[in-house]
């Protein structure tokens, strides 16, 4: 599957943004794209990361692929967990994309703590391309979005929340977004980041109560939620 166009069309985009004095300050252009992630013509399920900034600047350069899902570290086996529950591989049935292409001088929750909103600054840039990218795919093909951040851009009622989805907390049953209910116009099954399924101590450590029950809820929710929406995605 051509992807190249996907990289051509993030420089040009890249350029435009780079040309907002607001934004480009925020911008981290020394390194590559990471490329979409896709192996096959046999596309089972679409996943949609955030961006590709991480914390450590010297990592940055070595980030070639989408959620570095060219590498056997910990978002691959995650997202492998995630694909699985739903008879499908990584490396043969998914099509793996960030919302946000550019890598940000600081990862962009950090910047929204501190009163900058990278996501809002730069998602009229991003999200047009996304779209275009999601209608080269077969419209039946779901999407899996990684992360609080990611499910709030692609959602249209701005009042909902990841948490309130998995049922949480004492929210009803879980759910899905249908097609009308997002950017998309597919399925939508929105998962926690990785942190939110498989907690140690350390990921904990310094959390608010809230946070660790929070945390703690989608780790042992995590099973349950795969069995329903299996019920929207395997024939």
């Amino acid at each position: 599957m051509d992807t190249n166009w996907i990289d051509e069309r993030s420089k040009v985009i890249l350029d435009v943004i780079k040309k907002n004095n607001d934004i480009k300050k925020y911008v981290d252009s020394r390194y590559e794209f990471p490329k979409v992630w896709v192996k096959s013509n046999e596309v089972k399920l679409v996943i949609i990361g955030q961006d590709p900034t991480v914390v450590n600047e010297n990592d940055r350069k070595n980030i070639k692929y989408v959620l570095n899902l060219d590498k056997d570290k910990i978002m691959k086996k995650y997202v492998q967990l995630i694909v699985g529950e739903f008879e499908a591989d990584v490396d043969n049935n998914v099509y793996a994309t960030n919302f946000f292409k550019n890598f940000f001088i600081k990862p962009p929750t950090w910047l929204k703590n501190n009163n900058i909103n990278m996501f809002e600054l730069t998602y009229a840039y991003w999200a047009p391309l996304l779209v275009d990218e999601l209608n080269k795919l077969p419209p039946n093909v779901p999407v899996i979005t990684l992360g609080e951040n990611v499910f709030d851009v692609i959602k249209k009622d701005k009042n909902d929340r990841l948490k309130y989805v998995w049922g949480y907390p004492n929210q009803g049953d879980f759910r899905i977004l249908s097609n009308d209910q997002n950017i998309l116009n597919r399925l939508v099954i929105p998962f926690p980041h990785e942190k939110g399924t498989n907690p140690s101590e350390k990921q904990l450590v310094g959390k608010s109560s809230l946070q660790q029950e929070k945390i703690l809820y989608y780790h042992n929710t995590f099973n349950k939620y795969c069995k329903f929406v299996k019920e929207f995605i395997i024939n």
